[in-house]
C-alpha cells in the first residue's frame, strides 16, 4: 500500500499540470520583418481554429505592469530568452480563429496567462517596427481597440504613438477618452497637457475627468502643477479635485507640495 501511494504521489508531481504545456513556435529567419512574421503567424494559427494562440514579440521598452496570478514558467524562460532585466517588454496578442481577441503588454518575468495552447514567438522588434504592426492590426472588438492605446503607450520613442493617444483623448466614446488618459500617463510628455486639463475640468463624465487629472500628475514639469492648480480652481466636483490633489502628491516637486500645503490650510 505504501509503495502504491508513493507511486501515485510521484505521478501527481511529475505529470504536467494544465496550462504548463504551451507549445512554442518560432517565426523562421528571413520572414521579412515583423509585419511579414505576423502574417506568417496568422497562417500558422488557421489550422488550429479551435485553440487559443498567443502571438508574442518583445520591444526595447520598460514599464509593463500587467501581470497574471498564474503558475508556470516565466515568459522569458518559455521563450528561451535571457533572464528578464526590465529593459524589454512583451506584447501579447491572443488570437482565436484568426481574430485578435486580447492585446496586452506583459513583464517577461511573469507567466503567460493560462488557456493558451500554442505560443508563436515573432522575436525581438524595434519600437518603430512594433508600433507599425500594432497600428495596422484589424481589431474588431472595442475592448481590444482600447487595449491598443495601452500598448501604444510603451512605444515612447515613436511620435505616432503619442499622436494616436492624443487623438483618442478627443473621442466621442467616454471609455476611449478614459483609457487614453491613463495611456498618456504612461507615455508621458507635455503635448497633452492642454487637452487633459480641458477634460479634467469640463468632461461630463467624472471617471474621464479623474483619469485626466491623474494623467496630468504623471508629467514631471512645472506646467503640470499650473494645470492642476487650474483644475482645483475651476472644478467644483469633489472627486475630480481629490484626483488633482493626488496628482500633485505624485509629482512631489516643491511647487506641488506648496499647493498641497495651501489646500490643507484652506480646504475643509
Amino acid at each position: 500500500m505504501k509503495t502504491s501511494a508513493f507511486l501515485l504521489l510521484l505521478l501527481a508531481v511529475c505529470m504536467p499540470s494544465e496550462g504548463f504545456s504551451q507549445v512554442v513556435i518560432r517565426a523562421p529567419a528571413g520572414t521579412g520583418g515583423l509585419s511579414a512574421a505576423w502574417e506568417w503567424a496568422i497562417k500558422q494559427s488557421a489550422p488550429r481554429a479551435a485553440e487559443v494562440i498567443a502571438v508574442v514579440w518583445t520591444i526595447d521598452s520598460a514599464g509593463a505592469n500587467w501581470r497574471w496570478d498564474n503558475q508556470g514558467p516565466p515568459l522569458y524562460e518559455l521563450l528561451e530568452l535571457p533572464a528578464a532585466s526590465g529593459a524589454r517588454t512583451a506584447i501579447v496578442a491572443i488570437a482565436k480563429r484568426g481574430e485578435v481577441t486580447k492585446l496586452s503588454i506583459q513583464d517577461l518575468d511573469w507567466p503567460l496567462r493560462q488557456g493558451v495552447s500554442h505560443v508563436i514567438f515573432l522575436g525581438e522588434a524595434s519600437q518603430a517596427e512594433s508600433f507599425d504592426l500594432v497600428s495596422e492590426l484589424d481589431l474588431r472588438s472595442t475592448d481590444v481597440q482600447r487595449a491598443r492605446l495601452h500598448v501604444a503607450a510603451i512605444h515612447h520613442n515613436v511620435p505616432a504613438a503619442g499622436t494616436m493617444i492624443l487623438e483618442a483623448l478627443g473621442s466621442q466614446n467616454r471609455d476611449v477618452r478614459k483609457v487614453a488618459a491613463y495611456a498618456w500617463a504612461h507615455f508621458g510628455g507635455k503635448d497633452a497637457l492642454p487637452r487633459l486639463t480641458d477634460l479634467a475640468v469640463g468632461d461630463t463624465d467624472v471617471a474621464v475627468a479623474k483619469a485626466a487629472a491623474y494623467a496630468i500628475g504623471s508629467v514631471d514639469d512645472t506646467a503640470s502643477v499650473e494645470a492642476l492648480v487650474g483644475v482645483l480652481d475651476d472644478s467644483t466636483r469633489r472627486e475630480v479635485r481629490k484626483a488633482a490633489a493626488y496628482a500633485l502628491g505624485n509629482l512631489g516637486s516643491p511647487e506641488a507640495r506648496a499647493v498641497l500645503i495651501r489646500l490643507i490650510r484652506t480646504e475643509q
